[in-house]
């Protein structure tokens, strides 16, 4: 490396290393973003979500497995207590601060500083607003479409399975 690309890197690196130049978000842009953006709220609503498709797939299984009495009673107990430790892994007192690391590596605090004016004008809390709305009619068309679909996959996965066992040597 000649004289000239060692001066260059070397203003480069100091450049980068005053706080102001950073590239990364510091800690207080990433919490107000965050708190603009309404994700602690936001990820609220998913919990609840998340509950409920718990409690949806307990009440598929019960109904498979034909559970009742006091057979359904200690499953249902268990299924509480596995509910109750799985959203306590995933509460956001124990996720916010991956989140926050996340926002600071990836996004530059002019990046930060321009999403929170974008969403702190009216149009942008429109579209806040409007958000939660717009993720749910979202998940339901994809998950009308996966039901669509659901059965001519497992339609082709059966002929596959089908077409390999028999091609299978006989052992």
């Amino acid at each position: 490396m000649n004289h000239r690309h060692c001066l260059a890197a070397l203003a480069l690196s100091t450049l980068l290393a005053l706080p102001g130049l950073s590239l990364a978000a510091d800690k207080a842009k990433v919490a107000e973003y965050l708190d603009v953006m309404q994700v602690e709220k936001n990820y609220a609503q998913m919990e609840v979500v998340m509950s409920q498709m718990m409690d949806q797939g307990f009440e598929q299984g019960v109904q498979q497995h034909n559970l009742e009495g006091e057979s359904l009673e200690r499953a249902r107990a268990a299924h509480e207590v596995t509910k109750k430790g799985m959203l306590e892994a995933m509460a956001w007192e124990s996720i916010a601060p991956e989140i926050s690391a996340l926002f600071e590596e990836q996004l530059t605090n002019a990046e930060i500083d321009a999403a929170v004016a974008y969403y702190r004008s009216p149009e942008g809390a429109s579209l806040l607003a409007k958000q939660p709305a717009l993720m749910q009619a979202t998940m339901q068309i994809g998950q009308r479409r996966a039901q669509e679909i659901m059965p001519r996959m497992q339609a082709e996965l059966q002929a596959i399975f089908k077409k390999e066992a028999a091609a299978q040597p006989e052992g």
